[in-house]
């Protein structure tokens, strides 16, 4: 007996082919202007090929110019005209013709320097607490919830409550709202790593 096959929009099969064919020039656009990959970001325009390549796509749908599964000519032309006008506007910014990107600080810096600043632990429990709370300032009882778990070193949810002034249960909802964001902040921070 024959094993059905997955079935694919005609709809997301158009867009990932059209996605793929642009990402692949992107690449080769980025490559000459010295970033490595299509995760890199263009220096002085914050973008990256991929974000270049989506805005594209998403420009064309919006705009009218390309209906995915419509049975239209084949899109890439005109797509990657747009992207390579784009491109070329993003290179032409006055950021992009100023930005120096250099590989080592301690060559460009000598001597501009004036005061030699101390060393930061970042293994610093205070030093997460702040740097988190920044994404937290609308969640207080998370802010105190991290000070009281890496600060003060309580780690069962029972002296967390006590220490808090709280019930259990509201340690447990504190920390499902904190897993959501700590799996987002991880991502965030594998993208950051690939640039």
């Amino acid at each position: 007996m024959a094993q059905p096959q997955e079935q694919i929009d005609k709809y997301w099969e158009e867009v990932m082919d059209l996605t793929e064919r642009l990402a692949a020039a992107a690449v080769r656009l980025f490559r000459e202007r010295g970033c490595r990959n299509l995760e890199a970001i263009l220096p002085g325009t914050g973008m990256c090929g991929m974000d270049l390549v989506e805005k594209t796509i998403a420009d064309l749908i919006t705009h009218g110019h390309w209906v995915p599964a419509s049975g239209a000519g084949d899109p890439f032309p005109l797509a990657y005209r747009a992207m390579y006008r784009d491109f070329l506007d993003l290179t032409n910014l006055k950021e992009f013709q100023t930005t120096k990107i250099s590989e080592s600080l301690d060559r460009d810096y000598v001597g501009e320097v004036a005061v030699q600043l101390p060393a930061i632990d970042q293994e610093s429990p205070e030093l997460w607490v702040n740097s988190l709370s920044r994404h937290l300032k609308n969640d207080q009882p998370a802010i105190t919830f991290l000070r009281v778990w890496l600060v003060e070193g309580y780690e069962t949810i029972a002296d967390q409550a006590k220490q808090m002034g709280v019930e259990e249960q509201v340690i447990i909802n504190i920390r499902r709202r904190l897993s959501e964001k700590v799996h987002l902040w991880e991502k965030l921070l594998r993208r950051k790593d690939r640039q």
